[in-house]
């Protein structure tokens, strides 16, 4: 019956269309026939598994959800015993009666929605109401829309109670009526709650004619797939989850949406105000909120299916009549007041309100980053981690490592045995994954510089490397999480193996790249040597990779020995015996660590950073500050949001706990599904993990590039200073978080997810003050849903704190994607003319600053250490914002240089030809000029 009923309409409405139309319609017809067949298999299935008298016997009302008792709801079985048939019998009948008034009430609407009286004439409104009723025609008309909406809403639910009463009086309560009931609703009557939301979204927004129809295939489309998905999900309790989560949300996200219709009218200054714009909306809102808590109680019944009783029903059904009348009498009214019509039409509403606008210039901000310095300056992370955990592991942990099975099986001080013990695993998590998060960057830059050379070989080269460094870096946090103690010793080595064997490869294509542009070495440009002998570099990285392979044999071949125990957790080995010390593989570890930190002094690309401009503006920035922040045409660059990156890092988020969470429900169905328990519980915790490290690096993007606008554009001292120190707790907070997911870290007092919260919630505070402070310069459309999601989600993620509810869980997360959706301010971040510089030659060292000398020699030396370190960090820095003209004397930009290297006529000279080599042809100078020289460098 649904997708008959589907295939009509949607063919009804496309009919008279263009190719798009008919498009759009074979789309609906393909998906409708899918539904159809798999609904089929379906009723099959119910058919062959239950019989007629198991549905007479335990009749169920319609609103219990099927679960288990792991969320707290009665199960039907358990009230079986306390139905009382008159209760149900006038369930049904108030649905009918439900059905037969929505669809009464759809004709009404539909009645007064076919034209615009007050905007035509009397005889144009004569000839309009004789025109025979079509439905193409209807919805051609533009001033209606939101009556369209409300009449499409209407329809589609009665509708919908028709079929559920049907289905309950012919078969009766079965998981298949259930399924046709949720799949109608969420495929006709959500989308039309979607279309009032969208409509009051955009209430003066320009709107073409075909806006509505183009607008209503849309949402119609996006509830087939939801209609699917009820599909796939037959008989299951995540069904009546996706189903509530996808019916209430709307509804939530209407009342919001209706708010800020009020707020609109009340502080923007109307066109025509005796059509008291602001009264009506003011009524409207507050009839959505009644109507949403009489909704309430159709909610509590499906957790409690004991509160449902005979005057309950009648109450909440003649309420909601009343409710529903009035609604659309309002809407009626503000769709006569013009208050979705466009800002220039002569009947709306609304005149274009202009913020305010924060009188600023545009400013660029150059940086300097070498990936080669910023990959050796990561390990000063990596030295940490190691010295806490070890620290730890001595002082604190004391283990045996004579009864130690990993000091057993591989024979010598595997450097992993220091993170094997809690609480020094704890601590040095963090600081790999921070190391980790620089050398993503450092690998990242490199494949933009790569790119900017100009080679497609090399290119793809430096893409494949820099694809399996991300992959195994991403997964590289799993070696807490599988701790070997819970796990086993292969789960808890196989992702330090991957991350190791991912160095090799970046480092592998890193030498490819080089030997591509250089050869062996010794390079001439314009007279002056530009690279040395290489032969060193090569076989420095030989004896890395070479390292690197024989630690990766080495565990390979201890597994192969030990093939029973590597997949036992270390608690289930026995140990037994002397161990016969190895120290070759120990003497390995060392030796490599130590290799990895002279990657900057070694690589010859150390000379040839990536130089690019930072700038930021939003929608308070001023016409001229925006324009003067655009990047360069003819440049490699972009422009992003900042809550773009915000928006990523929870969807990461989400994806990672709902696999979690099903994970952990397949492995054990009583399992807990807070969102805490899920970094905490293992297998689901891995998932966490991983996906994690995708949120943490979007979540410290999005920090740092809001920090970085309000630094630079807010003239308010203590805003500027609670921005960054907010933003520094929620990046070390997304780094503790991570140690959740190492089992039992509860027990040593680890609270990382919740840390992560307080953190959160301390950010969210923080970005509401800067929206109240800013809400005189802001557009209402998006300033009050954004506000509104600012709130819940702070009081969301209390209340998560403070009661263990699934519900609340689910709130915060949903309440911070509204706030991320909405974005009023518009910060926007703008990367601009990224290209290479060349360091002709070394970087001066610091000279110390002038000083009397002091009479203490204890302060003459600190003194001097201090001057040493730096000289040595102005000399080796990874980064430089903003530099002094000083500090860029020993860089030139390396355009002329790569066109001589992309240009196969005329090679670099090789060592003993020491003239002069020929200026670049005029063409090549003026293309370097054009892509590489920018007239804002500085």
């Amino acid at each position: 019956l649904v997708p008959c009923v589907y295939i009509s309409t949607i063919t009804l409405i496309h009919a008279k269309g263009g190719s798009h139309c008919r498009t759009m319609t074979t789309k609906h017809v393909c998906l409708a026939l899918l539904m159809l067949g798999t609904l089929s298999l379906f009723i099959m299935k119910d058919s062959r598994k239950s019989a007629p008298s198991d549905v007479q016997e335990h009749p169920a009302y319609p609103t219990r959800w099927r679960t288990s008792n792991s969320l707290g709801f009665r199960s039907v079985d358990q009230l079986a015993e306390k139905d009382d048939p008159k209760i149900h019998e006038v369930f049904l009948l108030s649905k009918i009666a439900w059905a037969v008034f929505q669809i009464g009430l759809s004709f009404t609407l539909f009645y007064f929605s076919r034209g615009t009286p007050w905007t035509n004439t009397r005889h144009e409104q004569e000839q309009q109401r004789d025109k025979t009723i079509s439905l193409w025609n209807w919805m051609e008309t533009t001033d209606d829309d939101f009556l369209k909406c409300l009449v499409h809403n209407c329809f589609g639910e009665g509708i919908g109670f028709v079929i559920f009463w049907g289905f309950n009086v012919t078969v009766g309560q079965t998981p298949t009526c259930e399924t046709v009931f949720m799949m109608w609703m969420l495929g006709v009557t959500t989308p039309g709650i979607l279309l009032q939301l969208w409509y009051l979204k955009l209430m003066d927004r320009q709107k073409d004619d075909d806006f509505f129809r183009h607008t209503w295939a849309n949402f119609m489309t996006l509830g087939a797939v939801l209609s699917f998905i009820a599909l796939l999900l037959h008989g299951t309790m995540l069904q009546k989850a996706f189903g509530a989560a996808c019916f209430e949300i709307p509804l939530m996200l209407r009342a919001v949406y209706a708010l800020v219709l009020y707020f609109q009218s009340a502080f923007v200054d109307r066109a025509k105000p005796e059509k008291q714009v602001l009264w009506w909306s003011r009524l409207y809102f507050f009839n959505l909120f009644f109507n949403y808590i009489n909704h309430a109680y159709d909610v509590a019944t499906l957790a409690n299916p004991e509160l449902l009783s005979i005057k309950g029903i009648i109450a909440s059904r003649s309420l909601a009549a009343v409710l529903f009348c009035t609604q659309a009498y309002l809407s009626y009214k503000l769709t006569k007041a013009g208050a979705f019509l466009y800002h220039r039409k002569a009947n709306s509403a609304w005149k274009r309100w202009q913020p305010e606008k924060v009188n600023s210039v545009g400013q660029w901000h150059w940086l300097i980053l070498s990936p080669e310095r910023l990959w050796t300056w990561s390990y000063v992370s990596y030295a940490l981690a190691y010295l806490f955990s070890f620290a730890l592991f001595k002082f604190v942990t004391k283990p045996d490592l004579d009864k130690s099975p990993i000091y057993h099986m591989y024979k010598t001080y595997h450097p992993c045995i220091l993170l094997d013990y809690p609480p020094g695993t704890l601590f040095a998590q963090p600081f790999f994954v921070l190391q980790a998060f620089l050398q993503d960057v450092a690998v990242i830059v490199s494949f933009f510089r790569t790119v900017h050379f100009g080679n497609m070989l090399l290119t793809i080269a430096s893409a494949f490397g820099m694809t399996i460094w991300l992959l195994s870096s991403t997964c590289f946090v799993l070696v807490f999480t599988f701790n070997p103690g819970e796990t086993s010793v292969m789960a808890h080595s196989i992702p330090y193996m991957a991350y190791v064997f991912g160095i090799a490869m970046f480092m592998f294509t890193e030498v490819v790249g080089v030997a591509k542009r250089f050869g062996m070495g010794n390079k001439y440009f314009n007279g002056k040597k530009i690279i040395g002998n290489l032969g060193p570099f090569y076989g420095y990285v030989a004896l890395v990779v070479g390292t690197i392979c024989y630690g990766e044999n080495f565990m390979l071949s201890t597994f192969i020995q030990h093939a029973r125990d590597v997949w036992k957790p270390t608690s289930d080995i026995k140990v037994d015996g002397k161990v016969e010390f190895d120290p070759v593989p120990l003497i390995a570890a060392i030796v490599v660590d130590g290799l990895y930190t002279l990657w900057a002094w070694r690589s010859p690309l150390t000379k040839f950073p990536v130089k690019f401009g930072l700038s930021s503006f939003s929608n308070l920035s001023s016409p001229d500050h925006v324009k003067n922040c655009q990047p360069e045409k003819g440049t490699l660059g972009t422009t992003v949001r900042a809550k773009l990156l915000g928006l990523i890092a929870m969807i990461s988020a989400l994806i990672g706990v709902t696999l979690a969470v099903s994970l952990n429900h397949k492995v054990n169905p009583d399992a807990n599904v807070l969102w805490r328990e899920n970094f905490q519980r293992l297998p689901g915790s891995a998932l966490t993990a991983v996906f994690w490290v995708i949120t943490s690096l979007f979540l410290t993007a999005w920090v740092l590039a809001v920090i970085f606008h309000e630094t630079y554009t807010n003239d308010d001292w203590g805003v500027r200073k609670a921005v960054q120190v907010a933003g520094g707790f929620l990046i070390m907070s997304s780094l503790f978080a991570f140690g959740s997911t190492i089992p039992n870290a509860a027990v040593w007092g680890h609270f990382g997810a919740q840390f992560f919260q307080v953190c959160f919630t301390l950010w969210l505070c923080v970005m509401l003050r800067v929206l109240i402070h800013n809400r005189k310069f802001l557009d209402m459309h998006l300033l009050v849903p954004e506000a509104v999601g600012c709130i819940a989600a702070i009081v969301t993620i209390l209340g998560s704190l403070m009661m263990e509810s699934p519900v609340l869980d689910l709130g915060w997360i949903m309440a911070v994607f509204v706030y991320l959706m909405n974005d009023s301010s518009g910060r926007t971040i703008a990367v601009s003319d990224i290209h290479v510089q060349h360091e002709h030659r070394a970087p001066a060292w610091q000279a110390p600053a002038n000083g009397q000398p002091s009479l203490i020699v204890c302060c003459i030396v600190a003194k001097k250490m201090h001057d040493g370190w730096s000289g040595f960090w102005h000399r080796n820095r990874p980064c430089s914002l903003d530099a002094a003209d000083a500090d860029q004397s020993h860089l030139e930009d390396a355009g002329p240089l790569l066109l001589m290297l992309a240009d196969s006529e005329q090679e670099l000279q090789e060592d003993g030809d020491t003239e002069a080599q020929a200026p670049p042809r005029q063409a090549d100078m003026q293309m370097a000029s054009s892509c590489g020289r920018h007239g804002r460098r500085g």
